[in-house]
């Protein structure tokens, strides 16, 4: 199977591990690094098991970077190069592999209050008052997985 291309997630999020947490510089960067590369759940849930065994608890800046890093899986999955906060908005582009069928995201899009599909493959949506971009994206991969991901025609 084809690796479909690496997403870009554009959230306006403050994604760090914290100096206080993680002292040494060089081990920060190990992490990024780890972090960065995960694959799948079980590598974040095992990357996370570590962080926690070796430095304690993790504050929420790290479970916050962990979970953008299952995002970001998440979105690649379904076909999605990139994730923009605009706003009071989500710009999410597919690219022409997804693996959605174009008459479940026209279905989905329909769904969404204030959402819109472009020609050019991006899911424009609405970010709900006081939502955090980082949940808004959780919601809208979650519709995206239900709605008949099965592999069809690209946008």
């Amino acid at each position: 199977r084809e690796e479909m291309p690496r997403a870009t997630l554009n959230l306006r999020l403050d994604l760090r591990i914290p100096p206080d947490y993680v002292p040494e510089t060089h081990q920060r960067l190990m992490l990024y690094k780890r972090i960065s590369q995960l694959r799948d759940g079980a590598e974040a849930d095992a990357v996370l098991a570590e962080i926690r065994d070796r430095y304690g608890a993790p504050p929420p800046a790290v479970l916050g970077l962990v979970s953008y890093a299952g995002l970001r899986l998440r979105a690649e999955a379904l076909g999605i190069t990139q994730v923009d906060a605009v706003g009071p908005a989500l710009h999410a582009r597919f690219n022409d592999r997804t693996p959605l069928r174009p008459e479940a995201l026209v279905e989905l899009v329909r769904g969404l209050p204030g959402a819109a599909l472009t020609p050019q493959g991006i899911l424009r949506t609405r970010l709900p008052e006081g939502e955090e971009p980082l949940a808004a994206l959780t919601r809208l991969l979650s519709a995206l997985e239900t709605t008949g991901a099965s592999v069809g025609a690209g946008l």
